[in-house]
């Protein structure tokens, strides 16, 4: 179990933008970055800015606490903030949105089902194949219903930030938007 707590995700606040700007800086490739409060991999590390900043507010306000929280962040999709939420990572916004929602929703499951005794946790391997498995098809399709229920139109593709003139077609044309 990490260390420390977690609260519930709260929205992005302007305050934050300096802690995304310095992940997006760190990052070998650039990711979409969403702050929320799956696909997440094996390791989820809990970022605690009390350890290199002591006393603060607990948000993310300059370029030092982004980088610190990239650091902690490395590779992962996913890092905890102690008593704020979490940070995700992913190779396109639709990625990254995916796995803010199934974060939420599988986080709520896992405290359930723990509440009901001893769980079996996933295997490297069973984490590494569910994740291989995880197609655009599948994320586009996740997105369509969100932009439904959303009320908004469906974008027909998306580029990979980080991988200039990349991009992939959604599943679907955007006859229905």
């Amino acid at each position: 179990m990490p260390k420390g707590s977690v609260s519930s995700a709260w929205a992005c606040t302007t305050a934050m933008m300096s802690g995304r700007a310095a992940k997006i800086a760190a990052a070998t490739k650039l990711r979409p970055v969403i702050h929320s409060g799956s696909f997440i991999g094996m390791n989820v590390p809990v970022w605690d800015i009390a350890d290199e900043f002591g006393n603060t507010n607990i948000l993310v306000t300059n370029m030092d606490q982004g980088r610190d929280l990239a650091k902690s962040l490395g590779e992962n999709s996913v890092a905890l903030m102690r008593g704020h939420g979490c940070v995700v990572v992913g190779r396109t916004l639709r990625e990254a949105v995916f796995i803010s929602i199934y974060l939420e929703l599988n986080a709520g499951l896992q405290m359930k089902a723990m509440a009901m005794g001893d769980i079996k946790f996933l295997t490297p391997g069973e984490v590494d194949t569910i994740i291989g498995r995880t197609s655009a098809f599948t994320i586009d399709r996740a997105w369509e219903y969100w932009c439904r229920r959303a009320d908004r139109p469906v974008q027909e593709t998306e580029a990979v930030v980080g991988d200039v003139g990349d991009t992939r077609t959604s599943y679907r044309s955007n006859a229905f938007s």
